[in-house]
């Protein structure tokens, strides 16, 4: 917070909840000096997100899609971007980049708006990972990385992020993504952060 304030920060890229909430919750969050600050980058639920919007209203916070494999970010949010876009989904991919939707079980693409695992293709994609055929095998399909994020691509073609499919929960006999459930939960004042599991 000193060096956001003394260094006069105009673009913060805190980008995890863990860091986002660690400055709002810190007892010199009120006092600090942090006006200047006009775009913010975090990757979070939406009703996280909405916290972090709330607490710095002067800026425009956005999002983004990426990992490691993907030699890092491969979209932004626009900060043209309506709010509810910019808490919806994580932009568009970057030209040359490729992003499609897949059903996991079946390989074949789905339907704008229909969750799937997420697939990309393009410069940023990487080798493969060293010394695992295996992993690279299950990895990789037809030129594509397969990601194993659920997500969904809506009419701008901009990426929504539901969560990891490893995450997935069978509740009831329904796919439930720990992500929503994590959301929900944070909705409530006393909770600072949640982290959902399976486990009984």
């Amino acid at each position: 917070l000193r060096l956001l304030e003394e260094e006069r920060v105009t673009v913060a890229f805190p980008a995890f909840p863990t860091v986002t909430n660690a400055l709002i919750d810190h007892p010199e969050f009120g006092v600090r000096d942090l006006s200047r600050i006009r775009r913010l980058n975090n990757v979070a639920p939406v009703d996280m997100l909405k916290r972090f919007q709330a607490a710095f209203p002067q800026a425009v916070q956005t999002g983004a899609y990426g990992m490691t494999e993907l030699g890092g970010v491969i979209s932004f949010n626009h900060p043209a971007e309506t709010l509810d876009e910019r808490l919806d989904a994580c932009g568009v991919a970057f030209p040359g980049i490729e992003v499609q939707i897949v059903d996991p079980e079946t390989l074949a693409p789905v339907p704008q708006d229909e969750r799937g695992e997420i697939w990309v293709r393009g410069y940023a994609v990487f080798d493969g990972y060293y010394k695992a055929p295996e992993k690279n095998a299950e990895s990789f399909h037809e030129g594509w990385f397969r990601t194993g994020d659920l997500g969904s691509l809506d009419a701008r073609g901009a990426i929504r992020f539901h969560g990891r499919l490893k995450d997935m929960l069978k509740v009831g006999g329904e796919n439930v993504a720990a992500l929503e459930i994590e959301s929900f939960l944070a909705r409530h004042p006393a909770v600072r952060l949640a982290q959902v599991v399976g486990v009984p």
